[in-house]
C-alpha cells in the first residue's frame, strides 16, 4: 500500500513521517530522498540519489544481474559489482528506456522489500 501526504510548504509533512518512522517504523527499512526544485530537469534524479545513499554493495551483488544492466545507465558504480564492462547502449525507443528503468527500480525496492518491510519516502515530490 501507499500513502500520499499533500500540502502547503510548512505545514509539518515531512516532520509528520519522521515521527511516524521513529514510533511506528523500528525494524523497517526506511530508503528517502529529497526533490530538489533546481534538479527538476534532471531525470531520474530523486531515485539516482535514494539507491546511491541507501543500497550497498553487498545487497547490489544479490540484485539481478537483468535489472542491474538496465540500472548501470543511472549507477554507473554497479558495473563491476556484476561484471558489466561497460554501460549498455541505450534504446532507440526512449519511452522503452523509462519503462525499463522504472522496472528495475521496482525490482530493487522488491528485493529490499522481501528481507524487511519498507518504507519509501521522496520529499517534496512533484
Amino acid at each position: 500500500g501507499g500513502i500520499i501526504i499533500t500540502g502547503e510548504s510548512g505545514l509539518g509533512k515531512t516532520r509528520l513521517v519522521q515521527e511516524f518512522s521513529e514510533l511506528y517504523a523500528p525494524g523497517r527499512r526506511i530508503l528517502g530522498t529529497h526533490c530538489r526544485p533546481a534538479e527538476i530537469n534532471l531525470p531520474f534524479q530523486p531515485f539516482i540519489e535514494l539507491l546511491r545513499n541507501n543500497i550497498s554493495s553487498s545487497e547490489w551483488k544479490n540484485f539481478s544481474r537483468t535489472w542491474a544492466e538496465p540500472l548501470a545507465i543511472l549507477l554507473p558504480e554497479i558495473l563491476p559489482t556484476h561484471k558489466l564492462q561497460e554501460i549498455p547502449l541505450v534504446s532507440i525507443y526512449p519511452d522503452q528506456n523509462r519503462a525499463t528503468l522504472f522496472e528495475a527500480i521496482r525490482q530493487v525496492f522488491l528485493l529490499i522489500a522481501q528481507q524487511s518491510d519498507l518504507v519509501l519516502f521522496i520529499d517534496d515530490a512533484r
